[in-house]
């Protein structure tokens, strides 16, 4: 069953659970990770993207900022009207990635999020990494991966003016 789109003053806190509990069935808390991110940019919103089933094992109450929740079917179904500071996105631990949630990652890697974290099974790593994805952290039977548009990309030594067209040098050498 779809879960809906949910603000994450609406989600209902785990049972028993405080801020320290947030980890999901794997045993990896996204906690600090999304602390990390907060120190780096400011949190206004996030997206967390994960089964239903999950949703009560993540005290996203916790979280900084304002979160909304939904599944990878319902990522496909949002409307593009605001970009998110933070996606967290938990994959089924299946062999192979469902076509759904390879085009939900692509979705909120495009339009939904500035910054994508992604909790998967190892055996996802090639899939991740021809989406864009960097290899934050191996927790043994889920690793982290992080997509950031301003770091997808490292400028190659090459790329300045001394190796490239510099205008100083159009009409002394011939090229």
């Amino acid at each position: 069953m779809p879960m809906t789109d949910t603000p994450a003053h609406q989600l209902p806190p785990a049972s028993g659970q405080n801020q320290n509990d947030s980890q999901n069935q794997s045993g990896l808390d996204p906690l600090p990770f999304i602390q990390q991110m907060s120190q780096q940019i400011t949190l206004n919103s996030g997206l967390l993207v994960c089964p239903a089933t999950l949703l009560p094992a993540l005290a996203v109450n916790s979280w900084p900022g304002q979160w909304q929740a939904s599944t990878a079917d319902g990522v496909m179904q949002m409307a593009f009207n605001r970009r998110n500071d933070l996606a967290v996105c938990f994959l089924a631990n299946n062999q192979t990635l469902p076509a759904s949630e390879i085009n939900a990652l692509t979705r909120l890697r495009d339009l939904l999020a500035r910054r994508l974290l992604v909790f998967a099974a190892p055996a996802h790593a090639d899939t991740l990494r021809a989406l864009g994805l960097h290899c934050l952290s191996d927790g043994g039977q889920q690793t982290v991966w992080q997509f950031n548009i301003l770091d997808y990309k490292q400028v190659p030594d090459w790329f300045n003016a001394k190796f490239w067209a510099n205008p100083e040098n159009w009409d002394k050498y011939r090229w």
